[in-house]
């Protein structure tokens, strides 16, 4: 009788299904439950003892749009296969009680946990292993890579009115404590050069999100709009 050939990944496989590891540590501030790497380790060097397989473990940091992560690779080999998986994590500036060794080390520990926990597959908690019968899902690439930590969608930009000329020569603002014609606060930065009007209107003008600083920037364009259209004008009457 012919003899049945094994599979390569059979041990991988057998390593694999085996590698359930409990949400047994708990986060009282953040509700939750969680595994540490420790935790992870402490499951798996025996079964790679068992099988006669090893798992090398490297990080490096890399930089995407300047912002700094830490790649973790987890590489499994036995004599007859070897496979690897890669996590990144981002490291976390706000981290504000932390040192930027700190930092690096708790992002290359996350990485490391999260390339393992790709590799082998091991549950996020939502679902237990151990009680669900069928085929352990085979690795279908000898590299597999995990999404890179959600960055912040970008902050909306507040959509601002567009003044026409008519209404920017009537538009009124409050300076001083009273309301006043946006003309007599341009008149005095920039006619008059008085110092705290032009504070004002520097302040303003550099706010992006002020409805007052949308504004101010228009009618400084309408200005210098109109101001050169009067030196064409002299220009050509000379």
């Amino acid at each position: 009788m012919a003899e049945v050939k094994q599979p390569a990944d059979r041990t991988f496989i057998s390593i694999q299904q085996a590698m359930s590891v409990p949400l047994d540590k708990n986060n009282d501030f953040g509700g939750f439950n969680y595994r540490t790497l420790d935790d992870i380790l402490l499951r798996l060097k025996p079964l790679l003892n068992k099988h006669k397989a090893y798992v090398k473990l490297d990080t490096a940091v890399v930089f995407h749009d300047t912002l700094p992560y830490q790649q973790a690779t987890a590489k499994y080999h036995d004599d007859n296969f070897e496979i690897a998986a890669v996590y990144e994590v981002r490291e976390d500036e706000a981290k504000k009680k932390m040192d930027a060794p700190q930092v690096s080390g708790s992002a290359a520990s996350y990485a490391k946990k999260g390339a393992l926990a790709n590799l082998f597959l091991i549950d996020d908690g939502s679902s237990d292993p151990d009680s669900t019968s069928g085929k352990p899902v085979k690795p279908t690439q000898s590299r597999t890579k995990q999404a890179k930590s959600a960055k912040p969608l970008p902050k909306p930009k507040p959509k601002f009115k567009k003044y026409t000329p008519a209404e920017m020569l009537k538009a009124q603002v409050t300076y001083g404590g009273k309301k006043t014609n946006i003309w007599n606060v341009y008149t005095k930065a920039f006619k008059e050069k008085d110092v705290t009007a032009q504070t004002w209107w520097k302040e303003n003008h550099n706010n992006p999100d002020s409805a007052l600083g949308n504004l101010i920037r228009q009618y400084g364009s309408f200005m210098k709009e109109k101001e050169a259209e009067k030196a064409k004008e002299a220009q050509q009457s000379k």
